[in-house]
Parts: structure tokens; sequence; C-alpha cells
């Protein structure tokens, strides 16, 4: 019944177009037509413009990239708002819109997360009530030293983890990586929940190694472990 009940409310469209400076890619859900921006360059993040019956919202808008104002153009509608470096304290672009309340645009509805404020990444943004949209998006592998660099940043993580899991959003999105569910959303939750739990029982890194090592045997980015452990311990 689930797996019906979304393929109705939720459509996937492959890659609209794709130029040398990046690709666009759409998701359709209810209403609301979400363009992806993705860089050719993986370390870049990616943009969002949100389509509505009135107009657009653009969100992350990249500082430059002729490709995405080429696109934004091809739509010949109004850019209704922005949302640009939001994060958790308010700080960022809406500026009269505070973390923790919403906004309405053309028809769309934006929910701005309370965010995790020991995290320098912008809020989390609720789209439409079913597309959550943050720094990462979730993935089946280990998380690099890059994101668990420190043992406040674990914690931290796993709140932000815990209140992206309770939003029970359909997809999940992130300025990286690739767009996933709330399947993936509680994997990401249950391995920082194991991380943490490791990070306080083990003396020394090799010992938390070797525990996530068992506890996630055939888990890729092993290679990331060891890193992980030397900001940790």
């Amino acid at each position: 019944m689930k797996k019906v009940l979304l393929s109705a409310v939720a459509i996937i469209a492959l890659t609209m177009s794709a130029t040398a400076q990046g690709n666009f890619s759409t998701l359709t859900s209810g209403y609301y037509k979400v363009h992806v921006y993705e860089p050719t360059d993986a370390s870049q993040p990616k943009a969002l413009i949100v389509e509505g019956d009135k107009g657009l919202v653009v969100i992350d808008r990249p500082q430059s990239s002729p490709a995405f104002e080429e696109q934004l153009t091809n739509f010949y509608m109004p850019v209704l708002m922005e949302i640009n470096n939001f994060k958790p304290s308010g700080e960022g672009v809406p500026t009269e819109v505070k973390a923790g309340g919403n906004v309405s645009k053309g028809g769309m509805k934006f929910i701005f997360t309370e965010g995790t404020e020991t995290i320098d990444y912008q809020a989390a943004l609720i789209i439409g009530g079913k597309i959550y949209y943050s720094r990462y998006a979730p993935v089946r592998e280990h998380l690099s030293a890059d994101r668990l660099n420190s043992r406040e940043a674990v914690n931290a993580e796993f709140e932000a983890a815990q209140k992206a899991f309770s939003k029970k959003c359909l997809y999940y999105l992130g300025q990286y990586g690739d767009y996933s569910n709330q399947a993936a959303q509680g994997f990401v939750l249950n391995y920082l929940r194991d991380v943490k739990k490791n990070m306080e029982k083990c003396s020394s890194a090799e010992e938390f190694v070797a525990a996530m090592s068992k506890a996630y045997p055939k888990l890729k980015g092993a290679e990331n472990l060891e890193s992980v452990a030397a900001k940790l311990f």
C-alpha cells in the first residue's frame, strides 16, 4: 500500500538537459516541480528552482552560472522569492523569516526548520511538506571526517538526523549528494547512533574503527573510518 501511495503522490523525471556547466533534473511532488541544478564540479553545491503556478522560488542561486540563469529565464515566470544561505540562527535570505517559521509564495509553502545550532550550515528547508532540503542528502556509506570532525559534530549531526527523519518527507535532497527517501534518512540516523555509541564506549581510535567495521562490514567508504577516528580520539 505504501509503495502505491508514493507512486500516486510523486513522480521522478530524470535529467531534463545537460550543459557544459551542469545538469538539470526535475522532481515532481503534487503541485510542486523542483528543478535541481547540479554543477559538473561535484565539489560545488546544487541549486534549486521551485516552479509553481504563479512563479518561481530560487534556492541557493549559484554565484556564477550562465547555464542556471539561462534555465531560469526559460520559464518566463517571475521569481517570487529567493532563499540563500539560510542559517539555523535565522541569518540569510529571506531576512524576514525566522528559523522554525514558514512562508508561502504563489501557493507554494516553505517551512524553515530549527536547524542545529552547532553546525554552521544552512538550516533545513521543507518544500511543500514533502521534500526535505538540507546541506547533505542521506547516503548509505560511512560518513567522512569533513562532517564528523569532532565529538560535538557527531552529536550535532545525530540531532539533525533525528529532526530530519521525524518530518517523514517523501524525498530528502541536499546541496551535496543524490536525492533519496526517508528509509535512507533512517539509515543515516541509525548509523550516527552507532557512531555516537561507539565514540562514547571505545577508548581508542583503533577500537572505534574495529567496532564500526564489525557493525557495518560491507558498507561503502570504509576508508573514512580511520580519518573520523583520528578526529574523535
